[in-house]
């Protein structure tokens, strides 16, 4: 069984190349920290790297957006592993398919990532195969 809670946190107003998007579901699952948003809920926009990849669905809890934008980048060259940017450490980097929450916006292995720094937290979706 999966519990998780929706949330109305207190969110920073501008970065992630734009304003974050206040209207987003925030899902916090027990244990495993801060989730990336609903598809099409993102409270930053998704970004595409050099090498096509993308990082979407990005919930903020705390950290500015600059800040999101900064340790969001680090999951390309992480390609689903663990890793550490901007003092935000990993609490789960977890590898996803067909039956999760972001399914419709990706095809084949994606990851969710959730990181933490303090108080602050930061959720998103990475992967090489997304459908937009």
């Amino acid at each position: 069984m999966v519990l998780f809670s929706l949330l109305a946190l207190p969110l920073a107003t501008t970065g992630c190349g734009g304003t974050i998007n206040p209207a987003g579901d925030i899902r916090v699952l027990l244990g495993k920290g801060l989730q990336p948003t609903d598809v099409e809920s993102a409270q930053c926009p998704a970004s595409k790297f050099p090498d096509s990849s993308v990082h979407a669905q990005v919930a903020v809890h705390r950290p500015t957006g600059q800040v999101a934008a900064v340790v969001a980048a680090g999951s390309d060259p992480a390609r689903g592993a663990s890793y550490e940017r901007d003092g935000f450490r990993c609490i789960v980097a977890r590898e996803e398919g067909p039956t999760s929450l972001w399914a419709t916006a990706w095809s084949g292995t994606y990851y969710a990532h959730s990181r933490a720094r303090g108080s602050a937290q930061l959720a998103f979706s990475w992967g090489t195969a997304d459908t937009y």
